[in-house]
């Protein structure tokens, strides 16, 4: 199998697997594309947690995460292109891994990232979607029809499972769990969307007490640290507020920096903190 790998790394002879200080596996990989569009869009600049995209008939789709973000990933960043042969496993849709070292058979330079996905836009390769062109943000009350919605952001998103910190869940226990917690008039869940992609699950709890709890907020990794955080604990709020609610908490852990982040700047204030912590903020 032909496949390639794209970096800003140049020079090497072989690609050593690892593993990123952005992601939760425990396992090095090595991952590879059978695109070199694809394998183009890893030569970038900046952090980034996950790279958005999706695949049409003949092209691949770049979504923009926020306007700009295009030029501030890729432009003037140089890197290169491995090209690979061998035999490897599939991860998941296109992705290629190995978890052996896996020679280098060719490489190419690539002196300006940016240029290079252009020239493919111009070919017809790539389609960029830019930030201002997407659909919206948009929740919706949770239905029994959207339970595998929900199921499969909990048990396929690796990152999604590690942030929860709970014990390993089958299916059919989350469904059995979402059937009842769907009855249950202390609480209300949520599913967030963009566009017609569903992309992540809000859940509120103490609607019958005297203030209310965002108990759960879940994104899907390709939407994370692009505002749909702070768009669902601004939508809790408001609801919380029609509902007579004047205090909101929330509860999160220690290890949970983006969340923190994003709460902290919505003005909640850490009001306890032991196995996990509390934020609380006066509506």
């Amino acid at each position: 199998m032909h496949a390639y790998h794209g970096t800003t790394k140049t020079g090497l002879k072989e690609l050593i697997p690892f593993v990123s200080s952005l992601s939760k596996l425990k396992n090095p990989r090595v991952y590879l594309s059978p695109s070199k569009v694809l394998a183009t869009l890893h030569i970038w600049g900046k952090p980034y947690r996950w790279i958005k995209f999706e695949y049409a008939k003949d092209h691949i789709i770049w979504l923009e995460p926020y306007p700009g973000a295009l030029a501030v990933f890729y432009g003037g960043v140089a890197g290169s292109i491995y090209a690979c042969e061998g035999k490897f496993k599939r991860f998941a849709g296109d992705v290629i891994v190995s978890r052996k070292a896996v020679a280098v058979a060719e490489e190419e330079r690539v002196p300006d990232a940016l240029e290079r996905i252009l020239e493919y836009e111009k070919q017809g390769l790539l389609e960029i979607r830019r930030c201002e062109a997407l659909p919206e943000t948009k929740i919706i009350p949770m239905g029994k029809e959207h339970i595998p919605i929900v199921v499969n952001l909990l048990l396929l998103e690796e990152n999604v499972k590690a942030a929860l910190h709970t014990e390993e869940t089958t299916r059919k226990e989350w469904e059995k769990s979402f059937r009842k917690n769907l009855r249950d008039k202390d609480e209300a869940n949520f599913v967030l969307y963009r566009g017609n992609r569903p992309m992540g699950w809000l859940k509120l709890n103490g609607l019958n007490g005297d203030m209310a709890w965002i108990s759960m907020l879940a994104i899907h990794p390709a939407h994370q640290n692009q505002g749909a955080g702070r768009f669902a604990v601004r939508y809790a709020e408001g609801l919380a507020r029609e509902k007579g609610f004047r205090r909101m908490g929330i509860h999160t852990t220690a290890d949970n920096a983006p969340a923190r982040a994003c709460y902290e700047k919505l003005g909640y204030t850490l009001t306890e903190e032991n196995d996990r912590l509390t934020y609380t903020k006066e509506l």
